[in-house]
C-alpha cells in the first residue's frame, strides 16, 4: 500500500511542477498581418511582422539542381559555317525547409502556416478552425 502512495504523491509533485511553467500562450495571427506576407519574404520580416510562431516544425531539407548553359556562335574557318561551343554548369544547392504555425485564437479562429525554405517564404496556408 506504501508504494502506491508513493507513487500518487510522486505524480502529484510532477503535475505541480508542470502547472508550476505554464505554456506560453497562443498569439496566432491577424487577419491583417496574414494580408501582408508575400511568398519571397525573409524570415526576419516574417518574424518583424507576424512575431514568434506557436510551434515550429522541421521539414528537412530541399535540393535544388540548376544547370546552366551557355554557349557562343564561333565560325568554324575549314567549314564557313558557325561551330557551336557549349559550357555546361552543374549546381546543387541544398536549403533547410521549416513551417512556422500560428494557432487560432478566440478572436481569430484560423490556423496560419508558413513555409520557409532557405529563410524565405516558399509556401502559406490559412484554414479556418471547425
Amino acid at each position: 500500500m506504501r508504494l502506491t502512495a508513493s507513487w500518487f504523491v510522486a505524480a502529484l509533485l510532477a503535475l505541480s511542477a508542470l502547472a508550476a511553467f505554464p505554456a506560453e500562450p497562443v498569439r496566432g495571427m491577424a487577419f491583417d498581418v496574414y494580408i501582408r506576407l508575400k511568398v519571397g519574404m525573409s524570415e526576419a520580416e516574417l518574424l518583424q511582422r507576424a512575431g514568434p510562431p506557436d510551434y515550429e516544425s522541421d521539414g528537412g531539407w530541399y535540393t535544388r539542381s540548376q544547370t546552366t548553359v551557355q554557349g557562343s556562335r564561333v565560325i568554324d574557318p575549314a567549314t564557313g559555317r558557325p561551330a557551336p561551343q557549349r559550357s555546361v554548369t552543374r549546381n546543387e544547392l541544398t536549403l533547410p525547409v521549416k513551417t512556422w504555425y500560428y494557432l487560432p485564437t478566440l478572436s481569430d479562429p484560423f490556423t496560419t502556416a508558413v513555409t520557409l525554405t532557405g529563410g524565405r517564404i516558399s509556401h502559406l496556408d490559412r484554414q479556418k478552425k471547425f
